[in-house]
């Protein structure tokens, strides 16, 4: 919610600014007006044009002028204008943004101040990160060798089992992260072991229908996987891969084990395998710890 105070000049700036723009651009833009609202009625946020309350009677020329942003996206850049609290913050020392959610928060800012009739914040836009590079060849084989012992050994537990079937899938056969959560119970062809999915690039919407054999070691874990996930599944569940463990939606309520598994949540347990693949290997000859992104497993492009 945005203060009463700065409602009426704030909301004509959003409204104008979110009316072009996508939804994901437009909760980026409610999530920074968010912030300056915190920025403002803070009264020690240690701004530099007027540390005193009472910034919501100042125009908004004023509280959306250089030097009082350049004060807020410096707070808000090290953490300390978040809503609530994460895991990795404490109140005393909040975790620092990504780099990513500064480049957004500055393509925010400027849609916000044009609307506003006002010039773009200060300073230059961050630069992008470094690219992580894709996991060498040899790793990465060892990587799935290792996944895959644990998925067909005596004392493989389901989680085992779908973490290998996630790795090979994104490391031998190359799919993504969304590719392999949309995969159905009937994208698998028992008779020909044949895995059918779309091609779908980010950015560039559904591709073309691709089609791989898994062979030997890979097909055994595909089937483990269909025996294990036939004791978990909920009635009408149509996704090959299901939750293991029971869960909420981020609304408090409970979603029980068995139901289709998201890209998020897909992208959180495949870093929680890596983790523990890491942990188990360490010290051991030729040990390079394995990059907790799926798509760095995935084969590197052609140049």
């Amino acid at each position: 919610m945005l203060s009463t105070d700065l409602d009426l000049r704030l909301l004509a700036a959003l409204t104008t600014a979110s009316a072009p723009v996508s939804p994901s651009r437009r909760r980026q833009l409610h999530w920074v007006a968010g912030e300056l609202t915190r920025f403002w009625a803070d009264p020690t946020a240690g701004r530099t044009d007027d540390p005193a309350p009472g910034q919501g009677r100042q125009p908004l020329a004023t509280l959306l002028g250089p030097a009082a942003l350049a004060d807020y996206l410096h707070l808000a850049e090290t953490g300390a204008l978040r809503s609530r609290l994460t895991r990795y913050d404490t109140p005393t020392a909040p975790r620092p943004g990504a780099v990513a959610s500064a480049r957004t928060r500055r393509d925010c800012l400027t849609l916000l101040c044009t609307a506003a009739g006002l010039p773009a914040p200060p300073g230059d836009r961050p630069l992008p990160p470094a690219l992580h590079p894709h996991l060498d060849p040899q790793h990465g084989h060892r990587a799935i060798t290792a996944l895959n012992a644990a998925a067909l050994g005596p004392r493989a537990q389901p989680l085992d089992v779908r973490a290998a079937l996630v790795a090979l899938l994104a490391h031998q056969h190359g799919l993504r992260t969304g590719e392999i959560a949309a995969l159905l119970l009937t994208d698998f062809d028992q008779a020909t072991a044949t895995l059918t999915w779309r091609d779908s690039r980010p950015a560039a919407g559904p591709g073309e229908l691709q089609t791989a054999t898994l062979h030997g070691e890979h097909a055994t874990v595909l089937q483990r996987w269909l025996t294990v996930r036939a004791t978990l599944a909920q009635p009408r569940t149509r996704q090959l891969l299901v939750s293991v463990q029971g869960n909420h939606d981020g609304a408090g309520v409970r979603r029980p084990a068995g139901l289709g598994l998201q890209h998020r949540g897909l992208a959180r347990a495949h870093a929680r395998a890596i983790a523990t693949l890491n942990a188990r290997q360490l010290g051991q000859p030729g040990f390079v710890p394995l990059p907790a992104t799926l798509g760095l497993l995935r084969p590197v492009p052609a140049s």
